[in-house]
């Protein structure tokens, strides 16, 4: 490919496409440097500053000055300001010799640490007594404590005695009462018991002789024809009647037997008489009437046997069912007897039972009789301890005077004691409160050989000037110049530097 580019298609060239392109944070610091020494020129010329002018001068207070005097007097032991030096209140400026005053105070401080020691002592002994009457007393306390526990214990065991001898009579009354009760009971029921032994044995005996009787009643039974009423029982006076009517009904049976072979007889003669009559009447030799009679009578005496046969029947049967009945008496019969043996048993069993029970009540009785003895003679033994003695509450009375008697001598010695080291504390604790006031009184004094500044602020003038001076009260030992006070400066200002001041700089 070929370029053909004329010269006339470029765009024209600046100068300043060959210089470095600014950014937006080098354009706002030129801004910002700018801005700020224009302030800077600005406040030069509105804002005011000081200005220092240096000149010989001299400076003091205006007001009063504070003078330092003596306290006491006596010689310098030693200087501790000087003039123009700056002092604290309180501070110490000068000393005064305190020899005699230290003696003096060695010496009392002796004579208190001498009488401390014995006023500890003092304590230690009225605290030991303090304890050792408290410990006397505790054991006192104790000692008496015990004693009316013993007494106490004394009484009421003497009581509980008496309270137990009167329970013990009223228990083994009472027991009496009860034990005599039972036996009284027991002795019914002994009693009782017999009557009822006694009863069941006339019911055993009468149970006997009315199954030995049944017993005959079924042996005669068995023998006769007609039972033998031994006894009162109702089966044998029914079986008694049941065959007394079957041999009622026999004998009516064979009359009946007996009426009908008469009838069958008289039957035949009259059949026979028919039986004659009726050629008779052929022959004309009886009238018909006669024949009709006795045709009549052959028909009655029919008649009357078929009458007698069926009455014959009707009692046989009637024998049947009385026999019948006779075996059902003899059943109930043989039923009564074995009841009555079965009675008999049973009321052998009954009196043997009691017979045991009255064997056993009795022997209750005796242990109940034997109980009663038993508690009359507890009755008698507690009757007999009904006062208890009463030596052991005398000699616990005793006891508890004796301990308070040895309590209370002791505790008087001992409070005695304590009074006697009372009175001594108190003496000795006059003794050291004078020996402190005194020491009071020199530590003022020695305070006093200590001059001190009275102000805060600066010693203008000090009146001592080596040591051994000798000062007297009242003697003005320095002056000071307070800390506060406003100060009063006189300058020599050069010509030149006076309108450099001003008030206020």
């Amino acid at each position: 490919m070929v370029n053909d580019t004329k010269a006339t298609d470029l765009p024209a060239v600046s100068s300043q496409e060959f210089l470095p392109p600014l950014n937006l944070w080098a354009t706002l610091g030129g801004l910002l440097l700018a801005v700020g020494c224009s302030a800077a020129f600005a406040g030069a010329a509105f804002i005011k500053y000081n200005v220092t002018v240096k000149a010989p001068a001299t400076v003091r207070p205006s007001g009063e000055l504070r003078v330092v005097q003596a306290a006491s007097s006596g010689t310098v032991a030693s200087i501790a300001a000087r003039e123009n030096q700056t002092v604290e209140r309180g501070e110490a400026i000068a000393f005064l010799a305190d020899d005699r005053l230290q003696t003096e105070k060695l010496q009392l401080q002796g004579n208190i640490q001498q009488l401390e020691a014995q006023l500890v002592q003092l304590n230690a002994q009225i605290n030991s007594l303090d304890e050792e009457n408290a410990a006397e007393s505790d054991r006192a306390q104790s000692t008496i404590a015990a004693s009316e526990a013993e007494l106490a214990g004394a009484l009421r065991t003497y009581r509980d005695r008496q309270l137990n001898s009167i329970a013990e009579v009223e228990e083994a009354e009472a027991n009496l009462r009860l034990a005599e009760k039972d036996w009284e009971r027991a002795r019914a029921e002994y009693n009782s018991a017999g009557a009822e032994l006694r009863s069941l044995e006339l019911s055993l005996s009468a149970a006997k002789l009315e199954r030995d009787a049944i017993e005959r009643d079924l042996a005669s039974c068995d023998r006769d024809a007609i039972c033998k009423i031994s006894t009162a029982v109702e089966a044998t006076a029914n079986l008694r009647l049941a065959q007394e009517e079957l041999q009622k009904l026999q004998a009516e049976l064979k009359s009946a037997e007996a009426t009908s072979k008469s009838i069958a007889a008289s039957l035949e003669v009259a059949r026979a008489k028919l039986k004659r009559y009726q050629p008779l009447i052929e022959s004309g030799a009886i009238s018909r009437d006669r024949l009709e009679e006795v045709t009549l009578t052959v028909t009655q005496q029919e008649q009357a046997l078929e009458a007698q046969k069926a009455l014959i029947q009707a009692q046989t049967e009637t024998i049947e069912k009385q026999q019948q009945a006779i075996e059902a008496a003899r059943a109930r019969l043989q039923r009564s007897f074995s009841e009555a043996r079965l009675e008999v048993e049973r009321q052998e069993q009954a009196v043997a039972a009691q017979t045991a029970l009255r064997s056993a009540l009795s022997q209750t009785v005796g242990r109940q009789q034997q109980a009663v003895e038993v508690a009359r003679t507890r009755l008698r033994r507690a009757k007999t301890v009904l006062n208890p003695s009463d030596t052991e509450v005398a000699v616990a009375r005793e006891s508890v005077a004796r301990e308070r008697a040895t309590v209370e001598a002791k505790l008087a010695r001992l409070e005695r004691e304590r009074e006697v080291l009372l009175q001594q504390q108190v003496e000795i604790q006059n003794q050291l409160d004078r020996d402190r006031q005194e020491l009071k009184e020199i530590d003022r004094q020695l305070s006093a050989m200590v001059i001190s500044a009275p102000e805060s602020g600066t010693i203008l003038q000090l009146n001592l000037r080596n040591t051994g001076q000798v000062v007297a009260v009242g003697d003005a030992i320095a002056r000071i110049a307070p800390r506060d006070a406003a100060l009063i400066v006189k300058a020599r200002v050069e010509s030149g530097d006076i309108g450099l001041v001003e008030v206020g700089q």
